[in-house]
């Protein structure tokens, strides 16, 4: 320890004894040195040889200085500081220390820049046992639940529900790891010593007989019925502070390690030994203090086994409980069956759980819990701004866990039935699936609702505008599509709770008649929007897809209808090639550098393929040409193919014939001949536009 520090001004400190103004020193706090101005060794005490107090100041002083002596200096108060450095071995420290520590790891620190990254250090106060508690509570398990979900964009969905699954393992160890804990610190606060009496026994028979014995004896064990009737009464007045499953094994856990440390002192062997000396007594005379001990006793070891044996058997269902209290969806639905099997193995071993009386609010709690998680993963605020498959997926994941809830109960009450060995389940069902029940069902409408969302963006799609050509009408009904979850989203109440049902009810049937309004908003647009339709083959194209699309089934049946606007649109598309082809055969448009036969040739069949590729399309769909009107658009059609092929055939066949004739008169001529004196090639350029035109020809096939 350090020496206390000179009062202010220099000079020494003064004495303890030293009176302060109007009375004596002030007495050193706790943890404060005596008042001495030695240092102070540690732990607090005076060095070796100052065992008498220190000489006054005044003492030394001249004796002047006698006959005017100044007033004494006020005695300051001084503190200790007493400070233990270990390594390893750590020293039996009093609880109510403050102890700080440093943790290195094993790699050794080379510079101080790395301490922040190998060294941890905190700090603690008061019992370890509790601080332990209250950082496994409050820092380890919030990290650990924060850890549960994988980072954005960092796993698959596999690899996702494989981390959930990780971190749900390790969460749960260190849960129960902290339950442990718990329960020691109960023991170690709430730990209740019985008074031993004053009287050593030596002989139980003579002691059985001597009545001061047996007087003192009583007086002591009155004193233990006391504390047992306190103790009991106060187990049987506490209840589960959860409403959850886990909330059972830790109130059976809490009630086994409240009774153990008195239960196991009432089996000491001393104390054993004074049962029997009374018990001996009270059997010559009755003894009224042992015979409500006794009875105090019975109660205990009643309560004692039944909340050991409870603890046993809870227990091996605490990993399902779990599960379900902390799991994802898929995890929760898939631990239902082995959870219930579990549940039945109990009821048919234990000694306490298999009655109505505790297997129903088990139960109860079972179906509290799985209600719990399933109103915070579906959260109707958020879930309709999801896309609408993972919406429907989220969505389908509730339903599967209240359906697999009910669905495994009867199941393995099924199974009971059937052994004809157990005892059979005949709970109370309304109990045990009340609110599951109703929850199902807003689950059905929650995901009747994505549903509707994703069938309106299917059907008003990208496709659709390109084929109507009216972006701004589809992007008003799509407005008016994500307006109807506003309602939904906005509700006051909470949409899982029975006592709103009517409440809720009303929401649905305003949502169903709001999406009746826009099923004929989009029908009217459809229809207008196919009689000016771009494309046939398009709007065909926009059909054939519908039919592998999910979308409402009024407006697919619409859609369906829209056949004969395609043909009619496909007719005026015939048309139009028809009126383009009288109007320009006789002055066929060329592209640049093509022979004119050729030319011309190429832009009849570029008309012709624009009405074949559609007919062949839509002769695809038998059903669409096997009707009055598709047969006059085939028969249109094919008279308008015939004209152009006709236009075709003739074109080449005059050429052909003036070919035949050109080309043998200009090869039977010399290939040179002379021209003002010089020798030239006797090549004709009719020969050249020949050549040229059979190679566009040969192209075209």
């Amino acid at each position: 320890g350090e020496a206390p520090a000179p009062p202010e001004g220099g000079g020494e400190a003064a004495p303890a004894e030293a009176p302060a103004e109007g009375g004596e020193a002030e007495a050193p706090k706790e943890g404060e040195g005596e008042g001495e101005a030695a240092p102070v060794a540690e732990g607090g005490e005076k060095p070796e040889g100052e065992e008498g107090e220190a000489a006054p100041a005044e003492e030394e002083k001249p004796k002047e200085e006698e006959k005017a002596p100044e007033p004494p200096a006020p005695a300051v108060p001084t503190t200790v500081v007493t400070l233990h450095c270990v390594i390893n071995d750590v020293p039996e420290l009093s609880v109510k220390s403050r102890s700080m520590f440093f943790v290195k790891g094993p790699m050794p620190v080379k510079m101080g820049a790395e301490m922040d990254k190998t060294v941890e250090y905190g700090t603690m106060s008061g019992s370890s046992l509790v601080m332990l508690e209250q950082i496994l509570n409050h820092v380890y398990m919030p990290l650990m639940n924060s850890g549960a979900k994988a980072p954005a964009g960092g796993y698959g969905e596999e690899e996702e529900e494989g981390h959930a699954f990780e971190v749900a393992d390790v969460s749960n160890s260190l849960y129960k790891f902290l339950s442990q804990v718990r329960h020691a610190v109960q023991q170690v606060a709430g730990e209740v010593r019985l008074q031993m009496p004053t009287v050593v026994i030596e002989d139980e028979a003579a002691a059985a007989a001597d009545t001061s014995v047996i007087a003192d004896l009583e007086s002591s064990v009155n004193e233990w019925t006391q504390q047992i009737q306190r103790i009991v009464e106060q187990e049987m007045g506490k209840a589960p502070t959860g409403k959850g499953p886990l909330a059972e094994i830790e109130f059976w856990r809490s009630r086994s390690a409240s009774l153990s440390t008195l239960y196991e002192q009432l089996n000491l062997p001393h104390i054993k030994r004074v049962i029997r000396v009374l018990e001996q007594a009270s059997n010559r005379h009755e003894s009224e203090a042992f015979h409500d001990f006794d009875a105090q006793l019975k109660e205990l070891s009643k309560l004692h086994i039944e909340a050991k044996d409870n603890v046993k058997f809870l227990s091996t269902l605490e990993r399902h409980f779990k599960s379900i209290s902390q799991g994802i969806l898929p995890e929760i639905a898939d631990t239902i069956p082995p959870m219930m099997g579990a549940i039945r193995m109990v009821w048919v071993i234990s000694r306490h759980y298999n009655t109505d009386e505790r297997m129903v609010p088990l139960m109860e709690r079972i179906a509290f819990e799985l209600a719990e998680r399933v109103a915070a993963e579906l959260d109707v605020k958020h879930v309709f701004r999801m896309e609408p498959h993972d919406a429907k997926k989220k969505i389908q994941s509730a339903l599967n866990v209240l359906e697999k809830w009910r669905e495994t109960y009867f199941k393995v009450r099924q199974k009971i039935e059937e052994s004809g060995r157990d005892q059979r389940w005949e709970f109370d069902r309304k109990r045990l699936f009340d609110r599951t029940e109703y929850m199902a069902m807003c689950c059905q409408n929650i995901h009747m609702v994505a549903q509707v969302l994703e069938d309106f963006n299917n059907i008003l799609g990208p496709e659709l505008k390109a084929v109507t050509g009216d972006s701004q009408g589809i992007d008003d009904v799509l407005r008016r599509v994500e307006a109807l979850v506003v309602p939904l989203e906005t509700v006051p109440f909470d949409i899982f709770d029975r006592r709103f049902q009517a409440s809720w009810e009303a929401v649905m049937h305003r949502f169903n008649e709001d999406v009746a309004k826009i099923e004929d908003a989009t029908k009217t647009f459809i229809n207008e929007s196919f009689k000016k339709l771009r494309s046939a083959e398009g709007a065909f194209d926009l059909l054939q897809k519908f039919k592998h699309i999910k979308t409402r089934d009024s407006i697919n049946k619409q859609m369906m209808d829209k056949f004969s606007d395609i043909l009619g649109r496909y007719k005026e598309e015939v048309q139009l090639v028809n009126k383009l082809f009288d109007t320009n055969q006789a002055n066929p448009p060329t592209f640049k550098n093509q022979p004119p036969i050729a030319g011309a040739i190429a832009w009849s069949k570029a008309l012709f393929f624009r009405i074949k590729k559609s007919i062949i399309r839509f002769q695809s769909y038998g059903d669409m040409m096997a009707g009055e009107e598709g047969q006059l658009v085939t028969k249109y059609y094919v008279q308008v193919g015939r004209q152009i092929r006709t236009f075709e055939t003739s074109l080449f066949e005059d050429w052909k014939v003036k070919v035949e004739d050109a080309v043998v008169q200009h090869l039977k001529n010399p290939i040179l001949r002379e021209d003002e004196g010089r020798i030239v090639v006797n090549f004709n350029k009719d020969l050249q536009a020949v050549i040229r035109e059979a190679k566009y020809l040969d192209r075209m096939g």
